[in-house]
């Protein structure tokens, strides 16, 4: 009996031993297969980037593309990866994964609003203080919970909840644990008046921008009447010097930032329509906040509302003798990335960047932020040289990156437990999941891409000071980055 026990388990080494076998030369040829398919990957990427390289529009300019198998991390191809270039809003997807790894995809901001004193008959003997959190996401319209007139309208109960009607004292605006620069250094004076080159303030309003409502002439050279503004009206005071451009033109209009607390307007919007918007950034979204409480109040007779005034922000408020009247919160950071990647919003970038600031100091600014950003990428294996960073969102012309960083920033995030959430954030564009950029000279894709023979490529594709429209760009650079697919 036990010679025959001896056999069996011989018998059954014999057949566990066959069958690693078997696995390992399926190992092995899955792997020669994986290798044949990116050589041959390789080839294709290297003839279509020399086609690229020769184009005209790239006599005077600068790229870099970089591209890795996703699985194996084995460089594909690889041209410039170690030189810095702008990169657009390709650096979002840097503040995007920074934010998930230290904040958490269920971070959300918080902004307590407190009444001090006491109520007596419906009158609150003294103040509301709101404490600014710097949440981009207060009063938007992307979100069912954060639109305004669901804030207002839970900030109207929570009043009528505490039996207050009326305010002896001030509304208070507390945002001292933010820095009073709201626009990064380094953006242009094309960009700031206009909605994507809102700044972030400790208090946010409608992500910090208007949309201006126009009436251009009949003809190209006519004049163009401004009708209002929306969702609050006369949000900003402007000059106008509009003309009418010829029809079908589309948008060439400009909100230059050069008079306090508006601007003016120049450009063309084309002509022969009955009404045309184009959208505006508010410097000033404490002062925009009132304009629309007080809106609120009037449409829904909310006393307490149409008789709030801004007062002078005020620092560093005691709130322990306060009570909480009530939080506003944001959605969860997973909703707001997906914004902040879809829709590329600069706001969300420069608010995410002063959060992550705190990690390096008490008050929320954006140097700091960009300074942890490098900091904290230094101690993962990226250098600071490889990632100068000047803001969250790419707006600056001055951010300097490597491909060769944003694929190690993106492969790390393959790994993380966060990556579903990043990943359904990025845009599917030609066919590719990945994150585009765009500034004057400036054009950038990064992100990841699946073959027709199932393997998966992670690339960052750059180019810097190139000639002629940034459309026809465009195309060229999809017919390099097509034979990845």
């Amino acid at each position: 009996m036990a010679g025959a026990t001896e056999k069996t388990n011989f018998a059954f080494l014999e057949k566990e031993q066959k069958g690693m076998i078997h696995k390992i030369g399926a190992m092995v040829l899955g792997f020669s297969m994986v290798l044949a398919a990116t050589a041959q990957t390789n080839k294709k990427t290297e003839q279509a980037f020399r086609n690229f390289l020769n184009d005209s529009q790239m006599q005077h300019g600068i790229t870099s593309l970089y591209v890795v198998n996703s699985r194996t991390g084995e460089v594909v191809f690889s041209h410039n990866e170690q030189t810095g270039l702008a990169t657009a809003s390709t650096l979002k997807v840097v503040t995007a994964s920074t934010a998930f790894d230290v904040l958490g995809q269920d971070f959300r901001f918080r902004t307590p609003i407190y009444t001090s004193g006491i109520t007596k008959n419906g009158m609150l003997q003294g103040d509301v203080f709101i404490g600014a959190s710097g949440d981009p996401t207060l009063a938007s319209w992307r979100y069912d919970g954060t639109k305004n007139f669901i804030q207002l309208r839970q900030l109207a109960d929570a009043f009528q909840q505490k039996g207050i009607t009326q305010i002896s004292g001030n509304w208070q605006m507390d945002e001292s644990g933010f820095s009073s620069q709201t626009t990064p250094g380094g953006w242009t004076f094309d960009d700031m008046g206009n909605y994507y080159g809102a700044g972030a303030a400790g208090f946010n309003w409608y992500e910090n921008q208007y949309d201006l409502k126009l009436k251009p002439g009949a003809n190209p050279g006519q004049p163009v009447a401004i009708t209002g503004t929306s969702p609050i009206p006369n949000a900003v005071i402007l000059i106008n010097e509009l003309t009418s451009g010829p029809k079908g033109s589309g948008d060439r209009a400009i909100i230059y930032p050069d008079r306090w607390p508006g601007g003016t307007v120049r450009g063309t919007v084309p002509a022969g329509v009955s009404s045309f918007t184009i959208s505006g950034s508010i410097a000033d979204p404490r002062n925009y906040f009132f304009k629309s409480i007080q809106d609120f109040g009037a449409k829904n007779q909310v006393d307490i509302f149409m008789g709030a005034q801004p007062a002078a922000a005020v620092k560093g408020t005691d709130r322990s003798k306060m009570q909480l009247l009530t939080e506003w919160k944001s959605p969860l950071l997973d909703s707001i990335v997906y914004w902040f990647l879809q829709k590329s919003i600069n706001l969300y970038g420069e608010a995410l960047l002063k959060q992550l600031s705190l990690g390096k100091t008490k008050i929320a600014n954006t140097s700091d932020g960009a300074d942890f950003i490098q900091d904290y990428w230094k101690m993962r294996g990226i250098e600071p040289s490889a990632l100068r960073v000047i803001d969250g969102s790419g707006l600056s012309p001055q951010n300097r990156v490597t491909t060769h960083a944003l694929v190690t920033i993106l492969q790390y995030a393959r790994k993380r437990e966060w990556f579903p959430a990043f990943y359904d954030g990025l845009p599917i564009i030609n066919g590719l999941k990945m994150k585009s950029g765009s500034i004057s000279g400036v054009k950038g894709y990064t992100g990841y891409v699946t073959s027709s023979d199932g393997n998966t490529y992670t690339f960052a594709f750059l180019v810097n000071n190139f000639d002629g429209s940034s459309g026809a760009i465009t195309q060229k650079m999809f017919r390099v980055l097509d034979v990845l697919k």
